[in-house]
This record gives structure tokens, sequence and C-alpha cells, in this order.
């Protein structure tokens, strides 16, 4: 008898990549440094976190997000 072996394959999650590598462009990396002005708030009771929370947001808006993983198509990049 004749046993084949299988071989378990593992799905790749979907991972959320932010492109930081756009702010190299200057005029990018100045829109991001104006946004996040405008979002930190160093007054607030958790200033780490609103400066975490800022900054994400920020690079989201100004550079924007990648998918990447298993089953992602070139059409669904630009919807996350």
């Amino acid at each position: 008898m004749n046993k084949r072996k299988l071989k378990r394959v593992m799905k790749q999650e979907s991972v959320v990549k932010r492109r930081v590598w756009k702010l190299k462009n200057g005029d990018m990396r100045k829109r991001f440094e104006e946004r996040v002005e405008e979002l930190v708030n160093f007054e607030a009771p958790d200033m780490w976190d609103s400066y975490k929370n800022g900054v994400v947001k920020a690079c989201d808006e100004v550079c924007g997000r990648k998918m990447e993983g298993f089953g992602v198509s070139e059409e669904n990049q630009g919807k996350i």
C-alpha cells in the first residue's frame, strides 16, 4: 500500500501595512507632520495614547495602507 504524505498548508492571514516609505517624499512628509500636529494633544492625561493614535491616524490619512496576504486582490487593496 502506498500512503501519500499530506502536507498541511497554513493560510496566511491578511496583513495591513502602512505605506510609510512614502514619507521619503518631502511633500508627503510635510503633510504628515502638519496632520500629526493637528491630531496629537500633548495636554491629554494619557499623552502616549494620544501620540500613538494621532501618528497612526495621520499615517493612514496621508500615506494610505496596503493589504497583503492570502486572497487579497489588487482591486481590494484600495478599499482598506
